[in-house]
C-alpha cells in the first residue's frame, strides 16, 4: 500500500513499512534448491582441482576421469549414489535448456566409443564448467572445440530435491 515497499535485488527480498515517522525493514535472503546443492558442492570441486585425468578414475588428488569427477562429486551431496558413466548420468537426469551451476553439461565424440555420450562436466554459470580434463579444471564451454561435440545440458536438482547432504562420502 501507499505505506510499504518490497524490492528483489541479487536473491534478496527487502519489505519496508513506514508508521509515521518510523520506518521498519527486513532484508531477507532468497535461494533455491540449486543455489543449496552448488554451495554444498564446493568443497568437493575443490578437492578435484588440479588431479590428473586417467581413464577409470575416481580418486580426488590421485586420479579422475569425467564421470569418476561428477560421481565423487554429486555422491557427496546426496544427488547420486555410487559410480556412474557420462552416459548412465545423460540417462538419469532430465534434461535442460536453462542450466544452472550444478547441473550437468554432455559431450559425444571426444573419444573413439559406441557410447553416445563421451565427456561429463559441472556447470559452473557463465558459459563455464568444471571437468576432468588434463588435469581437473574449469574451462570455457565457448572453444571451438567444446562447441563441436556439446550435446546439451541435464539437471538432477528439481525444487523436490531434498536439501544437499554434508559431510557426504569424501575420501
Amino acid at each position: 500500500d501507499e505505506n510499504g515497499l518490497v524490492t528483489v535485488d541479487n536473491g534478496t527480498v527487502k519489505v519496508g513499512i513506514s508508521i509515521g515517522d518510523i520506518t521498519y525493514t527486513k532484508s531477507i535472503t532468497v535461494s533455491t534448491i540449486h543455489d543449496e546443492y552448488w554451495d554444498a558442492m564446493q568443497p568437493y570441486i575443490e578437492k578435484c582441482l588440479g588431479t590428473p585425468y586417467v581413464f577409470g578414475g575416481e580418486t580426488p588428488g590421485t586420479a579422475l576421469d569425467c564421470s569418476g569427477y561428477v560421481s565423487y562429486v554429486y555422491g557427496n551431496v546426496g544427488l547420486t549414489s555410487g559410480r556412474y558413466t557420462a552416459q548412465s548420468l545423460y540417462d538419469s537426469c532430465t534434461k535442460t535448456d536453462d542450466p544452472q551451476p550444478g547441473d550437468l553439461v554432455f559431450f559425444t565424440g571426444t573419444y573413439d566409443t559406441d557410447a553416445y555420450i563421451t565427456h561429463v562436466g559441472i556447470y559452473a554459470g557463465n558459459g563455464e564448467m568444471y571437468h576432468s580434463g588434463t588435469p581437473n579444471k574449469k574451462s570455457s564451454l565457448n572453444t571451438g572445440y567444446y562447441k563441436a561435440h556439446l550435446v546439451g545440458y541435464g539437471t538432477m536438482i528439481s525444487e523436490g530435491s531434498r536439501k544437499p547432504v554434508t559431510g557426504g562420502y569424501s575420501t
